[in-house]
């Protein structure tokens, strides 16, 4: 049996409900004086404002996640003797993959 753990998303903090509100005021007092305004850009300055730290996280998570892939590809190859992949090991190996798969996309997820 598969356990995907599950951890409700946290509550916004006062400040962060007013700043997100400010937020939206300056960009929308933008939009006006300039019409031509992408949602791309906007997601560009956010991310330019982003701290480092929390898009290292991401980048740390996206490694652990695929290392962690690559070495449960890599044992059960081991463990299989080489010998090619017969239906005993499909699903299993299936369940794994996917069970790693999701907690990589949990911890991004998570850290953003």
């Amino acid at each position: 049996m598969l356990f995907v753990p599950y951890v409700p998303p946290h509550r916004p903090s006062a400040r962060a409900q007013e700043l997100s509100r400010r937020l939206k005021e300056t960009i929308d007092q933008y939009s006006i004086l300039h019409p031509d305004l992408k949602t791309e850009e906007i997601q560009q300055a956010a991310q330019l404002v982003t701290p480092r730290a929390v898009q290292q996280k991401q980048i740390v998570a996206l490694v652990i996640a695929g290392a962690v892939l690559l070495v449960a590809a890599l044992g059960a190859v081991v463990e299989k003797g080489g010998s090619g992949i017969d239906e005993q090991f499909l699903l299993p190996g299936i369940i794994l993959v996917v069970g790693v798969v999701l907690v990589g996309v949990m911890i991004v997820l998570k850290s953003r």
